[in-house]
């Protein structure tokens, strides 16, 4: 077999596989619109066996809202180049990370509509990981404008939320929380 001397660095290399994947590895699909979103999405719920990054090439419209349900998997939905933004257009806002499932935003901007009530992301038992370069802005909800936390969990290790509303909406007490609203013992954890 063949060693490298010691100190020294091996050189970077691509490997390219057809027909089959390398297990382990995050699979990354380009997407440029609502529809190839949405399809990605889907496939992610129903088939991805490993995490998987979907990188956003366009800014885009989304309604209605998409769920995440994979509970072996993480997605990472990210930006091309950090200035892609996933407008709310309509529907129940634009993502709902069901019991036991993970979704991770990094570089991309989630804009709301300030003339509907909606949030950006429903946690609904899941986890949402927000990393550096995720911006969450201009939603209204009425508990949590931007993130609604229903016994999930939240981790921000970067990214901004900003300019989002809570708003009373015949709810009684539980009107609050502009940017982020947690009960029934989820959580929100700021690295």
């Amino acid at each position: 077999g063949y060693r490298l001397a010691d100190g020294v660095n091996p050189p970077a290399f691509t490997v390219t596989v057809e027909g089959a994947r390398i297990a382990g590895l995050s699979e990354t699909l380009p997407v440029d619109d609502y529809f190839a979103l949405k399809s990605a999405i889907e496939d992610f719920n129903t088939n991805a066996t490993d995490n998987r990054t979907i990188t956003v090439y366009n800014s885009i419209d989304i309604g209605p809202s998409f769920e995440i349900t994979n509970q072996s998997c993480i997605l990472t939905i990210r930006g091309a180049t950090g200035g892609e933004v996933l407008n709310y257009n309509r529907g129940e806002g634009l993502f709902t990370v069901s019991n036991g499932a993970h979704l991770q935003l990094e570089d991309i901007t989630l804009k709301g509509n300030t003339q509907s009530i909606s949030h950006a992301v429903d946690v609904n038992g899941g986890k949402l990981t927000i990393e550096n370069g995720a911006v969450l802005t201009s939603f209204i909800g009425g508990y949590g404008g931007a993130i609604y936390i229903n016994g999930g969990e939240l981790t921000m290790n970067g990214g901004e939320i900003s300019n989002n509303q809570a708003i009373y909406r015949d709810l009684g007490s539980r009107s609050g929380g502009g940017g982020v609203f947690v009960e029934n013992g989820g959580s929100f954890v700021m690295n």
